[in-house]
């Protein structure tokens, strides 16, 4: 068995910015629900935010905060 064998894991580089980006995500998300009625049951998906689903998803990983960078853009706007 080689123990240097390199292996994809799902952990973050530095736990301790994980922490503070999971801890932002929480407020956020508290935020959003908290302000909710100030904003219309239904809206249009616009157009920039329909469009990225036409397009192939990333072959390569772009880092927790800029994942919750997109999101953000495109789900919470």
């Amino acid at each position: 068995m080689n123990a240097t064998k390199h292996y994809e894991t799902l952990d973050p580089e530095n736990w301790d910015e994980m922490r503070a980006l999971a801890y932002r995500m929480v407020d956020d998300a508290i935020t959003y629900l908290e302000t909710v009625g100030e904003r219309p049951v239904w809206q249009a998906v616009p157009d920039e935010v329909a469009a990225r689903f036409d397009v192939p998803a990333p072959s390569k990983p772009a880092g927790a905060q800029a994942v919750y960078q997109e999101f953000l853009k495109n789900v919470f706007s």
